[in-house]
């Protein structure tokens, strides 16, 4: 009792500072390293590799240990300067070149650029804005067989501030397409590791949407269980519910691990609630930007989807900016502007970008987009192909970037 008592205080007394530690370099043959050197090992040789919250370059250093080494190029990212004392190494091996880039650099990187991106011991440190982000430049820095590699402690073994641990099922029902390969590690640590193709993560507005709710579920499940952990005599049910969170130290341990981690995703829906929103200059330009892209594509007779606008912007605007802006181009819904609407059937009729704007061309003038806005607009043009759809809609988004839009379209389009 007295040792559970001794560890919970210590792991109170650690999850009050101001940040987490960092694992040092030279700790490389741990059971999460060899899952991801194993791991890049199976994708074949030469590959360039992203390594994104690289902390002191563990994997870096663990890659220069291993025989026929798969990676030719190691990128490290990080918001924090990493201790390059530990990187010196690497010249002894003139076939792994390294270099790294802040998360502003990049951003500026072009798309297509790596063979696998890792996330090592990150997701849990980071807010629901901030993983949505990393996981959209995964996403836009993966080359199409390219291939995520997300490893991390389901369970936190110290106290971390602000730290919010993700289960298997909670990653792979983020993503699209996974590979759960999760275990649990010598000290009896459940370790998350999870894999996904490229187009197993999908487009930034929807993860974050996804995170958010995600966050939302585990904080009530945490606090549930906590409060049935409360009950003088614990259930069967209760039982299951610890056993599930992988907790099942002691009652008092355990009720305040709970407590503290339903404590921390909601500090996290709060602080995403509480963060600054794109300003109307911001969405403005970056509305432009995506109706100059339509066009484009329209002259090259090109279809458009919705990721291409993130894939070919992204590098440009930033993600929640260009989701701002399309959101206020289509009236306040992100997934509209010129993407069918979930009620149509499109088994009887395939319409590409490209499509929709020869009819929008042909039947719609300058005067309607302005009394109808955008996306009323754009049903219609559904409706004259498909017939009804939707209601039309009552919503028109902000004037003042609505006329920003208009006239790019006047100009573009209308002559």
């Amino acid at each position: 009792m007295h040792e559970h008592r001794a560890k919970l205080l210590n792991f109170l007394s650690e999850t009050l500072r101001h940040s987490p530690s960092i694992a040092p370099w030279h700790l490389v043959r741990d059971s999460q390293m060899r899952f991801v050197v194993s791991t890049l090992t199976s994708l074949g040789l030469d590959l360039t590799v992203l390594d994104y919250g690289c902390g002191n370059l563990r994997l870096l250093n663990a890659l220069i240990g291993t025989p026929d080494c798969p990676v030719s190029e190691y990128v490290a990212t990080d918001i924090v300067t990493p201790d390059l004392d530990g990187a010196v190494a690497a010249t002894s091996r003139p076939r792994l070149r390294w270099s790294y880039r802040t998360p502003d650099d990049l951003r500026q990187s072009p798309s297509r650029e790596f063979d696998a991106a890792v996330f090592m011991n990150v997701i849990h440190e980071v807010s629901a804005f901030e993983l949505a982000i990393i996981l959209e430049d995964a996403r836009r820095l993966l080359r199409d067989d390219g291939l995520l590699i997300v490893v991390d402690m389901s369970v936190l073994p110290e106290g971390e501030p602000r730290s919010v641990p993700y289960y298997a099922w909670d990653v792979c029902g983020l993503l699209l397409e996974s590979n759960d390969q999760s275990f649990i590690s010598p000290s009896g640590v459940p370790i998350l590791a999870v894999t996904t193709p490229r187009q197993g993560i999908a487009v930034f507005p929807h993860t974050l949407w996804g995170i958010r709710s995600l966050l939302c579920s585990k904080r009530d499940q945490w606090s549930y269980c906590a409060c049935k952990l409360s009950d003088t005599h614990p259930s069967r049910e209760t039982e299951e519910l610890v056993q599930k969170f992988s907790v099942g130290l002691s009652g008092e341990y355990d009720l305040a691990y709970l407590m503290i981690m339903s404590g921390h995703a909601n500090y996290r829906l709060i602080q995403d609630d509480a963060r600054p929103r794109p300003s109307l200059a911001q969405r403005a330009g970056a509305a432009s930007r995506v109706i100059d892209y339509f066009v484009d594509a329209a002259r090259q007779m090109k279809g458009v989807m919705f990721a291409d606008l993130f894939d070919s912007l992204g590098n440009e605007l930033h993600y929640d900016v260009l989701s701002a802006a399309i959101a206020e181009l289509v009236g306040c819904h992100p997934y509209a502007f010129f993407f069918p609407p979930s009620s149509v059937d499109w088994s009887q009729c395939d319409m590409t970008a490209t499509e929709l704007l020869d009819v929008f061309d042909d039947r719609f003038s300058s005067r309607e987009l302005e009394e109808w806005g955008v996306f009323a607009v754009a049903n219609e043009c559904y409706r004259a192909i498909v017939g009804d759809v939707l209601d039309r809609p009552h919503w028109y988004g902000d004037a003042t970037l609505c006329n920003e839009a208009l006239s790019f379209l006047k100009y573009r389009w209308l002559g």
